[in-house]
């Protein structure tokens, strides 16, 4: 175990006499530890350099002895002579990016004493019969140096640690995360930066009030590793993170650069695409016009990263990203990173943004005959979903749909999609639906959401709606002057474009490492 790192532990028992150290005289009570004890614990004298000789004499003697199982405050010259009244007092650190010192409890932040007034009064029925137990922790470093060495840099940081570790230990010493109550607070007033820490059940569920050594070496053990991994981690972590993304970085560039050597495969599928999307609506992957796209988008995206000019960076990438995970997964014992899974998807939604945003970029002469081509494929799918009613079997409809087909082939369309509209959710419910508000359709919005409707309805695997889509999505091969106008402007838009979105792509993936070397993720992740 770290020498720099000592952990000390101790615990209080209502109704019991206080331990002969601990500054109380007789039996403890609920006062004895919200009363004034939370007060002492934040009190402002401990965060400065001015307060008096009990605890520097107190902490520096934990120190030296880390054997001995001890309680780990002294309260001789303490406020009110309670544990929340010490720990909690806002002078206790001068170090913190806070604008104010807090407690940092169950319930999150303790700013005012306002705040720490409104949770001593829920929190203070726990310590208030017979045998209800507190119990103490003081984590202590040898230096304000060490501080440094470990990358805490302020009461932020021991917070972020504490929340981990307490989450962790409760599962092992067999209580209920749920049911407990705790704070911790950061105090800087003697030579060895140190936390208090506090904890508590809601509900009374154990008796012995003394850990076990395997329970006291489990949370020393759980304190030490989650301070000492910060080390580590950055010493292991930053160097492979800056040679991957030093490499990552030009390989994405380069990736994205060569796009304009699409081959004619591609390109045709990308103008089959822009003949089928929306002539209203945001062309955005995520939006939700472009539900029925998205396979399709999908299938163009991988056939980028897969083309000749792209398949050897793109697999370069991955692999940086996997080692990334790797060290992160490594150092935290946990598959719990997911960097290559994260951003590989945002780089495809990436190119399927540029791709849907070159759509705009079209030439007029270009534009108009997507256009046609969409009226065409419009005009023939109604032609087919008129067709399908003239033979569409009935004989496993429910009488509603019975009567919407019926009211279709009388060519009573208005009161057809009115009835329509009244269907629930099955794949029969929604091809009619789809297909009576396509026949419907006046604007070219009203024709799009009846075409993501059917495309709906082939999701939920209806042959009908499956044979509009088929035809709907057939391709046309591009011509040879088409070929080259779609190759030239892929050739500007895709590389401008997709640039743009790879720069914020990798100022993504370094704020990540910035925020994990803070154990931001690494710690919602534990405590979850």
């Amino acid at each position: 175990m770290d020498k720099s790192i000592v952990v000390k532990a101790t615990f209080l028992q209502f109704g019991k006499h206080a331990p002969s150290n601990s500054g109380y005289k007789g039996k403890l009570n609920c006062d004895s530890i919200f009363g004034g004890y939370t007060t002492y614990l934040s009190r402002d004298d401990a965060t400065k350099d001015s307060m008096g000789e009990s605890e520097t004499t107190f902490i520096d003697e934990e120190v030296v002895d880390k054997n001995t199982i001890s309680p780990s405050f002294n309260l001789k010259n303490s406020l009110d002579g309670s544990l929340m009244d010490y720990t909690s007092r806002a002078s206790a650190t001068h170090d913190s990016s806070e604008k104010e010192y807090f407690t940092m409890t169950n319930e999150g932040k303790l700013f005012t004493d306002e705040d720490r007034n409104k949770w001593i009064e829920n929190s203070k029925s726990a310590f208030s019969k017979d045998g209800d137990i507190v119990w103490n922790l003081v984590v202590s470093l040898d230096s304000f140096d060490s501080l440094k060495e470990y990358e805490i840099k302020d009461q932020e940081d021991f917070a972020k640690i504490t929340k981990t570790v307490l989450y962790k230990s409760f599962k092992k010493l067999k209580l209920d995360p749920q049911n407990m109550i705790w704070w911790e607070d950061y105090h800087t007033n003697t030579n060895h930066p140190h936390i208090h820490v506090n904890f508590l059940e809601k509900e009374h569920s154990r008796d012995r009030g003394k850990l076990t050594k395997k329970e006291i070496d489990y949370v020393k053990g759980m304190f030490v590793n989650e301070i000492a991994a910060r080390k580590l981690y950055k010493e292991k972590y930053m160097d492979n993170a800056e040679n991957a993304l030093k490499k990552i970085t030009p390989l994405k560039q380069k990736m994205i650069s060569e796009i304009n050597n699409l081959p004619y495969e591609i390109l045709n599928a990308i103008a089959n695409l822009y003949s089928q999307l929306p002539r209203t609506g945001r062309l955005q992957y995520n939006a939700a016009s472009m539900i029925p796209y998205r396979e399709q988008l999908d299938n163009i995206v991988n056939q980028v990263l897969q083309c000749d000019s792209c398949r050897e960076d793109y697999s370069i990438f991955t692999q940086e990203l996997d080692k990334l995970d790797s060290i992160r997964n490594d150092l935290t014992n946990d598959n719990i990173s997911h960097l290559k899974e994260t951003h590989d998807q945002k780089l495809r939604v990436q190119i399927a943004n540029s791709i849907l945003k070159s759509f705009k970029d079209l030439k007029e002469t270009d534009k108009r005959n997507m256009t046609s081509l969409n009226e065409w494929k419009i005009a023939n799918a109604i032609q087919i979903v008129s067709k399908i009613y003239e033979e569409i079997d009935t004989k496993d409809f429910t009488p509603q749909q019975v009567e919407v087909v019926n009211l279709i082939k009388d060519n009573n369309l208005k009161e057809a999609g009115m009835l329509a509209e009244r269907l629930g959710d099955s794949s029969n419910d929604k091809f009619l639906k789809g297909a009576t508000n396509l026949l419907n359709a006046k604007s070219e919005a009203q024709k799009a959401d009846a075409i993501a409707q059917i495309y709906e309805a082939e999701n939920s695997g209806n042959k009908e709606a499956k044979r509009v889509m088929n035809f709907y999505r057939k391709g046309q091969s591009l011509n040879k002057t088409d070929y080259h106008g779609f190759r030239g402007l892929l050739g500007r838009r895709l590389p401008r474009g997709v640039k743009h979105a790879i720069k914020q792509h990798g100022q993504e993936i370094e704020n990540e490492i910035e925020a994990y070397l803070r154990n931001d993720e690494r710690i919602a992740v534990s405590v979850k």
